[in-house]
């Protein structure tokens, strides 16, 4: 199958070139940990990216399209197995204002992140700023399988994303009440009544004030219940962003959740550049833990690509803090990095809980030296 893979993408590759429709780009990135050490345990190191063990990312993608119709092809070839990587689609635009897409999709037109510095090295194993932090993106939950997008005017974007959400995948399935009599015994393709397929649609609407910033708003479904998602990104003051967000539970009493707050800013004032992060997500229950998010960051950029940064994070869940710190040597090249740090936790890294360490106590401090290795092109 890695095999077949890999001969696909060779023979779309040679077609794009071909034709000279097509246009090929990558990204990856690689993260050599040589120590990660605790002052009560056994050092340890890794191979792995941001997000946690497992290798390197390699990654490259093929676009193609004329005015009216294209394709996407995401592939990974990660640790010497090939994969599909994060969308596979093909889209049509009947008018210029309409974009109507189908595969395993995303679309980050309107997203709101809030991943700066220790995103992008070694993440920690605790709630912290990143991927759709505020607003998210079509596909947030899991890639959707259909989309309809619409902007009518400058600045308006509207959406519709059926599919991949909640659990429910358009691809393998064909929608309809099952023919069974028998409705505790569905027959598999036909398990997954049409009504589902709305029922987890995620469908939203942004508008870019000119000179002012831009608000959107969303619903993100989940069979009987769901998420309004709302946000505000303000962009009015020179060299200054913030964006405000937040993510309302149709059905607290079944998520335990009322709300999650997040904002995200950054300023930028000629080589250096300052983020800030905070969320609190309000409970339920009376007198249950209200989970707190902070996040600094720092970088200062100096001559030669090199740029240096700084990052604090902190998790506040009732009597339980999380910490973690970051030094940062990156050198940006036209496409690529290469960087050293170092790094420190009472937790652990990359969200892979207890994996990567080996403590005496749950609240030893554990440090890390990553060495990152990143393109893009």
């Amino acid at each position: 199958m890695k095999k077949v893979l890999l001969i696909v993408a060779l023979l779309t590759l040679s077609l794009a070139f071909t034709y000279g429709q097509a246009t090929v780009g990558g990204w990856g990135r690689g993260i050599f940990v040589p120590l990660i050490f605790s002052p009560d345990g056994d050092p340890t190191a890794a191979s792995m990216v941001s997000w946690g063990p497992g290798g390197t990312r390699v990654g490259f993608g093929i676009n193609g399209g004329s005015d009216n119709v294209g394709f996407r092809a995401d592939v990974i070839v990660d640790n010497g197995a090939v994969g599909v990587g994060d969308a596979q689609m093909i889209w049509v635009k009947p008018i210029e204002m309409l974009t109507i897409s189908v595969g395993s999709l995303f679309d980050d037109t309107l997203r709101g992140n809030g991943g700066f510095v220790a995103n992008n090295w070694l993440r920690y194993d605790f709630a912290m700023a990143g991927d759709d932090y505020t607003f998210g993106r079509v596909g947030y939950g899991g890639n959707v399988n259909f989309e309809v997008s619409l902007a009518p005017v400058d600045g308006a974007y509207m959406y519709v994303g059926l599919g991949g959400r909640g659990g429910i995948d358009l691809q393998g399935y064909m929608w309809g009440y099952d023919d069974d009599d028998d409705p505790d015994t569905p027959n598999v393709p036909y398990d997954a009544p049409l009504e589902l397929m709305f029922k987890g649609g995620q469908y939203g609407a942004g508008y870019d004030i000119a000179g002012i910033g831009v608000i959107r708003a969303q619903y993100l479904g989940a069979g009987d219940m769901g998420t309004i998602n709302a946000a505000f990104k303000l962009t009015m003051v020179e060299g200054l962003m913030l964006d405000l967000g937040a993510f309302i539970d149709t059905d607290s009493e079944a998520t335990g959740r009322i709300a999650t707050i997040a904002l995200y800013g950054n300023y930028v004032m000629d080589t250096l550049t300052l983020h800030l992060a905070a969320d609190m997500t309000l409970p339920e229950a009376d007198g249950a833990d209200m989970p707190i998010g902070l996040g600094l960051g720092v970088e200062y950029g100096l001559e030669g690509g090199l740029t240096i940064q700084g990052d604090v994070r902190l998790s506040l869940v009732g009597d339980d803090t999380a910490f973690a710190g970051g030094a940062f040597a990156k050198w940006s090249y036209s496409n690529g990095i290469f960087g050293l740090g170092l790094e420190l936790t009472n937790s652990s890294f990359a969200n892979w809980g207890s994996f990567l360490v080996d403590k005496g106590a749950a609240d030893d401090i554990v440090f890390a030296i990553p060495i990152r290795l990143e393109y893009w092109f």
